[in-house]
């Protein structure tokens, strides 16, 4: 059980970043992929963005000039990818 629990964090944490590389290397913004449960970003105004999902009801981390955000549910992510596009 906690195998399947573990390729289901990767595999969501994977999807996001994916999606997310697509957006950031549009834009030139930098994106890391950690080994961890979420992703890391600078985008070019990171408050800008945290408050722009803030508003949409999606919390992520704000570290300086940096976000931090933690992979969840495909549908989770869904709805962050939707929110953030137009914010990056």
């Amino acid at each position: 059980m906690l195998k399947s629990g573990l390729e289901k964090i990767i595999a969501s944490r994977d999807w996001l970043y994916e999606r997310l590389r697509e957006i950031c290397n549009k834009k030139d913004i930098f994106l890391a992929k950690t080994v961890t449960n979420f992703v890391f970003l600078r985008p070019r105004d990171a408050q800008a963005v945290f408050d722009g999902l803030k508003a949409a009801g999606i919390l992520i981390r704000k570290m300086g000039d940096y976000l931090r955000i933690t992979a969840g549910t495909p549908e989770e992510n869904r709805e962050l990818i939707s929110a953030i596009e137009p914010l990056l």
